[in-house]
Parts: structure tokens; C-alpha cells; sequence
């Protein structure tokens, strides 16, 4: 019966030790991730030139600033987003631009930030 008993417990043992061991994990980025020993936050005023976002990362929007003019995002010369109001927005996933595509920006200021991630 003691051997049962002893049995039982180390089995309870164990089994509670698996489970508090078990650790939490997060699958998506926990913000700008960092790498190559280089700081990959991007802000600038986006105007008609824009900005080509470099080979091997994607650009991850977060925040911009309309400043005049109610202003239009264009993605490689393609309109992708009307900012209809003046003032500041930040955005709580991002929005994300494929490597090699141009951000650019018509009829009025805006201000974009965001950072870098591998693509």
C-alpha cells in the first residue's frame, strides 16, 4: 500500500513540476526590434520624393502627423491612405510597407515614424 501511496505522489510531483515550469512566450515583437547594431527607427516628412524603403526590411508605420492641407499617402505612386484631419495619430499594430516600395505624399505635410524590421 506505501509503494501505491509513494507511487501516487511522485507522480502529483512531477506533474506539478512540468506545469509551473512552463514559461510564457509571445510570438510577435514586443516594439522595434533591433538589430545589426544599428538603431532602425525612421521619421521624416514625407513629401513628393518620399522615401524608398530599403531591400531586406519592411517599414512598420506607427505614427504620423498631419501638419496642412489634409494630406494623401501614396505607395509606390498608388494612393493608399487620405489623412482627413490636422493633428497627431498613432497607430496600435502598424501598418506595414513591403521592402523596396516608395512612401510618398501629395497635397499637404505629414510626418511619418515607424521603425525597420527584416522582411
Amino acid at each position: 500500500m506505501h509503494k501505491l501511496i509513494f507511487s501516487i505522489s511522485s507522480l502529483i510531483f512531477a506533474l506539478g513540476f512540468f506545469i509551473s515550469s512552463i514559461g510564457d512566450s509571445f510570438a510577435y515583437p514586443q516594439g522595434p526590434n533591433i538589430s545589426m547594431g544599428s538603431n532602425p527607427i525612421i521619421s521624416f516628412q514625407c513629401g513628393s520624393s518620399g522615401y524608398t524603403v530599403p531591400n531586406g526590411q519592411d517599414f512598420i508605420i506607427t505614427d504620423f502627423i498631419g501638419a496642412s492641407s489634409y494630406p494623401s499617402i501614396y505607395v509606390d505612386g498608388l494612393s493608399a491612405m487620405y489623412i482627413g484631419f490636422n493633428g497627431n495619430s498613432s497607430l496600435n499594430t502598424g501598418w506595414k510597407i513591403a521592402a523596396g516600395s516608395t512612401v510618398s505624399c501629395v497635397s499637404g505635410t505629414v510626418y511619418l515614424s515607424g521603425y525597420l524590421t527584416h522582411s
